[in-house]
Formats: C-alpha cells, structure tokens, sequence
C-alpha cells in the first residue's frame, strides 16, 4: 500500500496554486451552508494556507490565520491527490502523509467539492 501512495504522489505534479485554484472552482456552496470552520494546512514542500468556511463561502489565504478548528501537516502531492477526489483520506491516514487534530472538519471539507474529471 506504500508503494501505491508513492507512485501516485510521484504522478501529481501540480504545485499548490494550481491545486488550490481547482478547489475554488470545485466548491459547491450549497452543501457549505451552516458550516463555518478554519482549516490551516501546513505543508512540508510549501507555504502553508488557510481555508475558511462560513456559511457556504469559501476563502483561501497565504499563511496560518485565526483560530482553527483542525489543522493539517501533509505534502502538496497528498494534498491534491486528496481533494482532488483521487485517493481516500482513509489510505494516507495509513501511511502517515497526512495528520490532523481534526478527522470531523476534513471529512466535512471533502464533501464541499465537486470531484475532479480529467
């Protein structure tokens, strides 16, 4: 299982602006409405962002900003693999590429987005 979240990370090439941009344009307000919530998403191979829930709108920001609810340790490979719809977040929990102090808010976060079609 290792060496399937290797190769398929080693496969994602895009960086964290073209990731994030796909998420933006992925993001269903309506199943957002009620939620608010601060993710901050530290990543180890780029500038960490926050993303900001409230009530069915969505903002990303450079750097860590106000209180979170969760925040997350992960790579920009995993990352997009993730919210791209690509791997379950059940197999990198597995392999440790992917911390959080939160499961609830991620799971919740992956339901805001449309699934990425190639």
């Amino acid at each position: 299982m290792a060496a399937f979240i290797y190769n398929v990370c080693r496969m994602s090439q895009r960086d964290l602006k073209t990731a994030l941009q796909s998420l933006e344009r992925r993001f269903i307000s309506d199943r957002a409405k009620g939620w608010n919530s601060t993710i901050q998403f530290n990543f180890s191979d780029a500038a960490p962002v926050t993303f900001r829930i409230e009530n069915g709108a969505l903002s990303i920001t450079e750097g860590l900003a106000g209180e979170h609810l969760s925040s997350v340790q992960t790579d920009v490979a995993v990352f997009d693999l993730l919210f791209s719809g690509r791997v379950p977040l059940e197999l990198v929990l597995m392999q440790d590429r992917f911390v959080t102090d939160c499961l609830v808010e991620i799971f919740k976060l992956q339901t805001v987005f449309s699934r990425e079609t190639s």
